[in-house]
């Protein structure tokens, strides 16, 4: 139930990105871009941070206690970057890589790996 409640979460993030990413840029303004979505909820999910640290767009979601049971650092990228990437084809043409982070009740960051292309 709860990695059900996860797809449809991060469907919903997934279409939320990548319909303000009409290409890619810099990390810089990409990440100026989508400074909206910092604070929004997507079901239990919440958009805590979007920065770029060097060419590399960082992303860090933060969920409930126990939301990650099951799940990996690079699954959860895999989820969101192959949603972002079926939606916003150019994403990565400018050589800005990609990073999604997560926590848990706003503790124990994952740091995700580094996506510089779609899977």
């Amino acid at each position: 139930m709860l990695r059900r409640k996860f797809t449809l979460t991060l469907a919903c993030l997934t279409l939320a990105f990548s319909a303000s990413v009409a290409h890619a840029q810099k990390a810089a303004e990409l990440a100026a871009g989508l400074q909206y979505m910092v604070g929004t909820r997507y079901g239990a999910l919440q958009v805590t941070s979007i920065k770029a640290v060097d060419q590399i767009l960082v992303v860090q979601i933060d969920g409930p206690s126990g939301w990650r049971s099951g799940l990996t650092p690079k699954l959860i990228s895999d989820a969101l970057i192959e949603g972002f990437c079926s939606k916003s084809s150019g994403l990565f043409d400018d050589g800005v890589g990609m990073q999604i982070d997560s926590s848990e009740a706003g503790e124990d960051v994952w740091q995700g790996p580094l996506v510089t292309q779609c899977p």
